[in-house]
């Protein structure tokens, strides 16, 4: 019908042919509906109810029901009350995020100078006690604050299916030289290895600073 707005394009094709109909006939009964009254139908049809199920709860014929829904446009404001949520939750993600971030910068800082005068105090002295005096603990818990700024602050990875596409528009890389050093991989870092793990630490970087 001629002069209808956008708002009809959430109903159903029934629903849309009810609306056109009441409006044919003049909208019988619409003056009769109050301001509290409309209030209270959009609230409901805000918590999720159906315009059947308003119709059904408030008495109120399922034509006028759906004219209102139309003329005021409910399907428009939910939708622009659900975007306002979204908004507000992300702005409180980012922040969550970002005081986070900034929370495990800090605390590995701290972590960082605490072993880092450990280590250089044990390559000087190479006193034994004082690796054992290492919190080991607290070693774990610094390999898991760094293993988390890492996930926070890492760019988004690329899918397999999507880097074999790539890779097959690419030239093939020369064949890279063998390493030197024997690269350590998927070592778990637990309460109990902890030593070990320290005094491996420590031996490398010496290793490396004589060479």
């Amino acid at each position: 019908m001629e002069g209808m707005t956008n708002n009809i394009i959430s109903f159903s094709t029934e629903e849309a042919d009810i609306v056109k109909s009441y409006l044919k006939n003049g909208k019988p009964g619409f003056l009769k509906m109050t301001d509290d009254k409309i209030s209270k139908l959009f609230s409901l049809y805000m918590s999720g109810k159906t315009h059947k199920e308003i119709s059904k709860l408030e008495k109120v014929k399922l034509d006028i029901v759906l004219y209102i829904s139309y003329d005021f446009d409910w399907y428009g404001k939910k939708m622009k009350h659900f975007e306002d949520l979204m908004s507000g939750m992300t702005d409180k993600l980012t922040q969550v995020h970002l005081e986070t971030t900034n929370t495990l910068n800090t605390t590995i800082s701290a972590m960082n100078r605490y072993f880092g005068s450990t280590f250089n105090s044990y390559l000087q002295t190479e006193d034994g006690e004082v690796m054992k005096s290492v919190d080991t603990k607290l070693l774990v818990q610094y390999y898991k604050a760094v293993d988390t700024l890492s996930k926070l602050t890492s760019p988004v990875k690329i899918s397999e299916q999507r880097l074999q596409q790539v890779q097959q528009h690419q030239q093939p890389l020369k064949e890279p030289k063998k390493a030197e050093k024997v690269e350590v991989k998927d070592i778990k870092l637990t309460d109990e290895n902890a030593g070990d793990i320290l005094k491996m630490l420590a031996g490398a970087k010496k290793s490396e600073e004589k060479s």
